[in-house]
Parts: structure tokens; sequence; C-alpha cells
């Protein structure tokens, strides 16, 4: 009984983050928020077509997560036949991954007085990963 009670609370603490971030992304008062991103069905047709293309050799389905500036996520989608065919824990990095790539990203409005970076600076895991390598900027040689 005490497994099942923990489980109901997890799921509807749950299902409450996901209707506040509803809620807070359709009240943001003339914020952009996820409206120029990209919605539920790009998502799921782009998730679609890496799937397609995969050759990791781990051959699974995947979770895709849009995120907006202000760290609300705007569509989550999957590629299996359910959300059980893919990782569950997959999800939860996913989105992290996606919030990351967001709250490490500037627009153009970062440049000013000399400082910043006038074109902005976009950078997601993908933009890290040469910089993340041994004896590179962001991880030096083993000493």
């Amino acid at each position: 009984m005490q497994k099942h009670v923990s489980h109901v609370a997890a799921t509807l603490a749950l299902a409450l983050t996901f209707t506040m971030g509803v809620v807070r992304a359709d009240n943001r008062g003339g914020s952009d928020g996820c409206k120029n991103l990209p919605n539920y069905s790009q998502l799921k047709a782009a998730l679609a077509a890496a799937t397609a293309t995969e050759i990791s050799g781990l051959n699974n389905q995947m979770w895709g997560a849009i995120v907006d500036k202000d760290g609300i996520v705007c569509a989550v989608a999957f590629t299996g036949v359910n959300r059980f065919a893919q990782w569950p824990g997959s999800r939860v990095i996913l989105a992290q991954k996606a919030n990351a790539g967001v709250a490490f990203s500037l627009d153009s409005a970062s440049y000013s007085g000399g400082s910043g970076q006038a074109n902005g600076l976009a950078l997601s895991t993908a933009n890290l990963y040469s910089a993340v390598q041994p004896g590179q900027s962001l991880r030096p040689a083993a000493q």
C-alpha cells in the first residue's frame, strides 16, 4: 500500500508540474515562449527521421523535448509505439540537456558596450563535444 501511495503521489506531482508549465507558457504576458519554436508535430517528425537514420548500434527508440528560454518544456515526443518503448530515464536526461543548451546560450541582446556576443552564442551538447575532449579548452589534458 505504501508503495502504491508513493507512486500516486509522484505521478500527481509530475502531472502538476507539467500542468503548471503549460499554464505558465500560455500566460506569459507578451513573451515569445514556445510560439517561435518547433511544435510537437515537427519534433515528432524530426525524431522519426533521426531514428530511421540511427547508426550508433543501439537502435533504440528516442525521446525528444523542446524547451524555451525560460526553461518551460514546450513539447515532448517519442518514437516508439508508446512511452514505455524508450528508456524512461532518457526522458529526464533529454529535458535536462535541452534546458542546459538553452540556459547556456545567448542571443544578440547579450552584446552591449563592447562586451558579450554580437551574434549570440548557441551552446548545445553537440557544440560542446570537441571542447570537452581530453586536452581541449573545457577538459585539460591529464597530468
